[in-house]
């Protein structure tokens, strides 16, 4: 994570001002949001990166965790089970490509990566593809974090496993080109545990809701006991 000082994002908002023609706080202020959005389109337009403004962060995240100083509270946090699926990383599901793309994403280490992202069949390699996808994405880190607060509070850590049904208007034959994960059974991807923590399945009309997603767990029926330091993972299928 790229983590600059107060002064620095400072600095990126007065270029910013002066690029769109709103050079003092009132005519920030006064500029209209879409306004923001078409600048930020823009090559030339500096990109805000993460701040360690003296306020919100008055030190980096690593720094803040590993002096105990973040908020002491139970958190409740995970992932989907397949949260970025791998098909880009091992298109062909052969031994052969993952072995490939294992060394082009760990390098040096690919060989101790091998031991962990295994497979010979092409739903093995289908699902390490994935896990390694899935790790680098979100899951890795979201579990690194509930570890680091796990030393102070209590949390659960849950990992959502369902899949959404079948589209409610299947895509015509031929839409898309034949590949080998057309065999391989999709999972639950990034985010799709929203739809059933919230109860509003419904509105997403383009997939065929069941009886059995509308009663289907989910994280909001999780709640943590305040008297334990550490919690089994929770999983939500």
């Amino acid at each position: 994570m790229l983590l600059r000082d107060r002064p620095q994002i400072e600095q990126q908002g007065v270029k910013l001002g002066a690029m769109i023609g709103a050079t003092t706080l009132p005519r920030l202020r006064a500029r209209s949001a879409v306004e923001f959005l078409d600048a930020s389109g823009r090559a030339d337009v500096p990109k805000f990166d993460f701040s360690i403004d003296g306020d919100f962060f008055p030190d980096g995240p690593a720094a803040i965790y590993a002096q105990g100083k973040q908020a002491h509270v139970p958190r409740l946090a995970g992932w989907t089970y397949e949260k970025l699926r791998g098909w880009y990383l091992v298109p062909d599901l052969t031994a052969s490509g993952l072995d490939a793309a294992l060394q082009k994403t760990f390098g040096v280490h690919a060989t101790a990566a091998r031991a962990v992202y295994g497979g010979s069949t092409p739903a093995e390699i289908a699902q390490s593809a994935t896990d390694i996808t899935s790790d680098q994405f979100m899951a890795y880190c979201t579990w690194r974090w509930l570890e680091e607060q796990s030393r102070i509070a209590p949390f659960y850590r849950h990992v959502f496993r369902k899949a959404r049904p079948a589209l409610a208007k299947p895509m015509p034959a031929g839409t898309a080109p034949a590949s080998p994960w057309d065999a391989i059974p999709l999972g639950a991807p990034h985010s799709t545990e929203i739809e059933y923590a919230l109860g509003n399945l419904s509105g997403n009309p383009v997939y065929a809701w069941t009886a059995d997603d509308r009663t289907a767990p989910a994280p909001r029926s999780v709640t943590c006991p305040e008297t334990r330091q550490r919690d089994p993972d929770i999983e939500i299928h």
